[in-house]
């Protein structure tokens, strides 16, 4: 065997000896070399002993690399080769650094993740209501609110007053304003019914037909009103805006509806010359929607020649059902053979909201006569006062309108 081999076999044994001696004796016979079992060669606080039992790397002091030494690691009970023990998202070192707890996903128990808290929604993770409106920051997400705003529309009115106690919506702004509602056939104030918006109870209507709405959001809503002979209606939208402060509604009221027909028969002025006498017969029926209350027929006989009332007649239908015609004569009137009469017949009513179109009807009358029969009608009134009711007013302004 040459030197040079027996050379290099030589130092192959002492090699292998030292590498032996220094990595298998320590575990076999530790009693042999303690000092190198119980060394913390890369200084985290961890022997070498106890890195191989945790399986951390005994030559790096921070094994998972999350900014805190495998020995500091063991004390906070945090797993050394893990960067996110708890797997919230966040590091075992920013944990630290924010307080959290490393070994808890959710440390203030509102629902979300320390790390989402954090990372997304830049809420505290160590508060269950962040922004201190009392909705806490995963109520915030279900109700699509800012957990980091107590007001999210800025109206004025916290999330939570909006959600729990107002129930209108915290995340379109809310108005007060007055709103006032009219029949669209009489033009009357809608008074005293109760207002109902998105089903909602808003109070009832002033005398003035009014009501404050308070609050309402911004947007389109369903207005609804109770019409104590009716019911619940549904009587249209109303649109708000940021700078809503009135709304009128024009809506359609239920109402009779008085369908008038008139006959008038002149055959006696044939038979009993010269106190010539004619009938007028009148028939009303209703097609509305509600009774009528206390309808009435003045008869009116009227001579164009002489600008004077001949005769009239009243007639009280009394209320009129839906879908009910009612057919009554009238006495006999005194007619003219001679001269130009018109028989008028009006009908009186105490439905509020009656429309005006349905309250004259006029058998053989020209406009020239219109303004006489006007006047004798408010005549006739003040000395009749029994009939006057909500509706006379509108009378006389058609006829003297016309």
């Amino acid at each position: 065997m040459s030197r040079r081999l027996k050379i290099i076999i030589s130092f192959l044994v002492i090699l292998a000896v030292l590498i032996f001696y220094v990595l298998a004796m320590p575990y076999i016979w530790p009693n042999i070399a303690p000092s190198i079992v119980e060394a913390d060669a890369d200084g985290d606080g961890l022997t070498n002993s106890q890195e191989k039992s945790l399986g951390t790397d005994p030559s790096n002091p921070d094994t998972d690399n999350d900014g805190i030494y495998d020995g500091d690691e063991i004390k906070l009970g945090t797993s050394p080769v893990d960067y996110d023990t708890d797997g919230d998202g966040l590091g075992d070192k920013e944990e630290v650094d924010l307080n959290t707890n490393p070994l808890d996903i959710d440390s203030d128990n509102d629902g979300l993740q320390d790390g989402y808290e954090v990372k997304s929604l830049g809420t505290n993770p160590l508060s269950k209501d962040t922004d201190g409106d009392k909705l806490a920051d995963n109520e915030e997400l279900t109700y699509k609110t800012d957990p980091l705003k107590t007001d999210t529309d800025d109206d004025g009115c916290g999330d939570y007053e909006e959600i729990f106690i107002r129930h209108t919506d915290p995340l379109v702004p809310d108005v007060s304003f007055m709103l006032t509602i009219v029949d669209s056939e009489t033009g009357y104030l809608v008074k005293n019914v109760k207002v109902f918006v998105d089903g909602k109870d808003m109070g009832y209507t002033t005398q003035q037909g009014t009501i404050l709405l308070s609050p309402v959001s911004v947007g389109q809503h369903r207005v609804s009103i109770v019409y104590a002979e009716y019911g619940m209606i549904d009587v249209g939208y109303i649109t708000v805006e940021r700078s809503t402060s009135s709304l009128q509604l024009i809506v359609d009221m239920p109402n009779p509806k008085l369908i008038l027909s008139v006959s008038v028969d002149e055959w006696l002025k044939w038979v009993i010359p010269p106190d010539e006498v004619g009938q007028a017969t009148v028939t009303v029926g209703n097609v509305g929607n509600l009774p009528s209350k206390s309808t009435m027929a003045l008869v009116i006989v009227y001579d164009a020649e002489t600008s004077q009332v001949i005769d009239h007649d009243l007639i009280r239908l009394g209320s009129i059902a839906i879908g009910e015609n009612v057919c009554q004569k009238s006495k006999e009137l005194d007619t003219s053979y001679w001269h130009d009469e018109y028989v008028f017949v009006i009908l009186f009513d105490a439905s509020e909201y009656l429309k005006g179109s349905d309250l004259k009807d006029l058998v053989s009358a020209p406009g020239s006569v219109l303004d006489d029969v006007a006047r004798y009608i408010a005549n006739y009134l003040a000395e009749h006062p029994e009939i006057i009711g909500k509706i006379i007013g509108a009378i006389i302004e058609f006829f003297l309108g016309a």
